[in-house]
């Protein structure tokens, strides 16, 4: 238990400049202040560029990050100890889309992207099988993600996504633990009364994870397996105004 009084507060401006009639600039800057560990700034920039009315290309740059939670600043439970001293987690990266309509109905996206995170939250040994939670390691992630999309008459839609992810740590080369490598998405809707009730269907496929630990048993381990989840749903809108089921 814990009872803590914390605050924060933050402003942003951003702004849209056209440079050319097919090329436009995004920019923008964010300050934020926490209590806990003082400010932050991160600026997002962004070039569009459309050379014809049906393709798109996007390079985005970002910055982000994540600040620590109560448990990191002030964990008192097992064997790992706070750290009151913790920074936040900062986070850049670099995308690439390409976003094409073929018809006004069916839609493509690409998305290469490059993710660094740098002061990484993690908890490291420091004697008398203890740990402390740490600003330690940096991580890189590299990945591509793939969609298309299209619509049909009478309410019909579909959605297919895949994507890719390496993500590992700079310093020793290994992937990261839960960071799965592929998922693959695919959503479906279909009107089941004119245009008032629909039925919606979506199945992911996640691949397998490497875990931190092995099973208390002593088996092989080190992985939760990959698995397939699947949802089907039926909801109305448009029915009663103002009431969704």
């Amino acid at each position: 238990d814990k009872d803590e009084k914390t605050y924060q507060w933050a402003m942003f401006i951003q702004d849209d400049y056209s440079i050319t009639d097919q090329l436009t600039l995004n920019a923008g800057v964010r300050y934020d202040f926490y209590s806990i560990f003082g400010s932050t700034v991160n600026p997002r920039v962004g070039l569009i560029y459309s050379p014809w009315k049906s393709t798109t290309f996007k390079l985005l740059y970002g910055e982000a990050f994540r600040a620590p939670n109560q448990a990191e600043l002030h964990n008192t439970v097992g064997t790992i100890l706070p750290n009151k001293d913790l920074k936040p987690e900062k986070l850049n990266t670099l995308e690439f889309i390409v976003e094409h309509y073929f018809t006004q109905q069916l839609r493509a996206e690409l998305n290469v992207f490059h993710t660094e995170i740098h002061e990484n939250i993690r908890s490291s040994p420091v004697g008398n099988n203890q740990s402390r939670y740490q600003n330690i390691g940096d991580v890189e992630s590299l990945g591509v993600e793939g969609q298309i999309e299209n619509t049909w008459g009478d309410g019909f839609q579909g959605r297919l996504s895949y994507s890719w992810q390496d993500t590992t740590d700079i310093n020793t080369g290994e992937r990261l633990t839960n960071s799965p490598e592929h998922m693959v998405k695919l959503n479906l809707i279909a009107p089941l009364w004119q245009d008032k009730v629909f039925l919606g269907f979506e199945t992911q496929y996640m691949s397998n994870r490497k875990i931190l630990a092995k099973p208390a048993n002593g088996g092989a381990g080190g992985k939760v397996d990959d698995y397939v989840i699947s949802n089907i749903t039926v909801y109305t809108q448009n029915w009663v105004k103002g009431l969704e089921l």
